[in-house]
């Protein structure tokens, strides 16, 4: 099974891996044309040597359980649920520096799992 792991999003950009893209030029650049042509999102940048996937879109035009569902579409069955996690994190902070701490936890033990 193919797993795209969420790392970070905020409104208009997602951060994710999908460990089956790190040394495949080919996934990468699948990845970039199918998600690249769908409706409200306006880049996609694959890293092939990493695996990381950058997705920048308009909100107003699709969302992030959009983006997910055409991720599944594709065969990526979604990133872990710390995209709520994340997502509560940003509404209830007052200090940027403790989300960017729990964030920098969380990246790392997603990429020490992964690895």
């Amino acid at each position: 099974m193919i797993r795209a792991v969420h790392f970070h999003a905020i409104d208009g950009r997602i951060r994710l891996h999908i460990a089956q893209t790190k040394g495949s030029q080919a996934r990468a650049r699948e990845i970039e044309k199918r998600l690249g042509d769908c409706f409200g999102i306006t880049g996609v940048k694959a890293n092939p040597l990493t695996g990381n996937i950058l997705i920048t879109y308009d909100s107003r035009l699709i969302s992030e359980a959009g983006i997910r569902g055409e991720l599944q579409k594709m065969g990526y069955p979604g990133w872990e649920e710390n995209l709520a996690f994340n997502t509560a994190l940003r509404r209830q902070s007052n200090s940027a520096w403790v989300f960017e701490l729990v964030r920098f936890g969380l990246e790392t033990l997603l990429t020490a799992l992964i690895l």
